[in-house]
């Protein structure tokens, strides 16, 4: 094989497995974990039910890749979060990148938080993997921490400012997600922006 045929190659086998990640996430959301196989993911993605196994060993195995892409996505935008002119409005800007995400990345929001970590794969993610889910919450800690050493918040304790910051967010979300809020997208946008705003002043 020539390199540009490993090229060619490297890149096909690369986008198969993208298909497949996005056809999993996708048919779980719709048939649940009992009427979810690896042969339903390998016609969504347009492969054979044999070439499936080149990239996953089993349905766990490829749950668990797809909530691993989902947090990969969702820290990359809470990394991105506009630092604002304080602490205190960075912690807003990342609360509102968290209804972006939710927004944008529907199917990744649901799966990753809307579904049981039993079902989803989740609590069979390894250590290292595990830890690479726990950075959102940390970026979160961190910039709460950053407010509590500024003395613009009246919490005291980090993480359990941030899990309630993290709880508060979900709420709202969960709320649009299963139309307990009958609003438009836009105007849940600015109903979610108000309240937080509310919320961040009253920690």
């Amino acid at each position: 094989m020539t390199p540009i045929e490993r090229y060619v190659n490297t890149v096909n086998m690369s986008d198969v497995r993208d298909r497949l990640v996005q056809c999993a996430r996708d048919l779980f959301l719709e048939t649940g974990y009992n009427g979810f196989s690896m042969r339903k993911v390998a016609a969504c993605a347009g492969v054979s039910a044999t070439a499936i196994y080149r990239h996953f060993s089993d349905r766990e195995d490829l749950l668990v890749e797809v909530v691993m892409r989902g947090y990969r996505v969702f820290t990359a935008q809470l990394k991105n979060a506009s630092r604002g002119q304080s602490p205190l409005e960075h912690l807003e800007q990342l609360a509102l990148s968290y209804v972006e995400f939710a927004l944008s990345e529907r199917s990744y929001y649901e799966f990753m938080f809307m579904t049981t970590g039993e079902l989803t794969g989740l609590r069979h993610i390894p250590e290292d993997g595990r830890r690479e889910t726990q950075q959102a919450l940390k970026i979160v800690e961190d910039a709460l921490a950053s407010c509590i050493r500024e003395h613009s918040v009246r919490a005291t304790d980090a993480t359990s400012a941030a899990l309630e910051l993290w709880a508060f967010c979900h709420g709202l979300i969960s709320l649009y997600f299963t139309c307990k809020i009958d609003a438009t997208e836009s105007q849940f946008r600015k109903t979610y922006a108000a309240m937080l705003h509310d919320y961040v002043s009253r920690i």
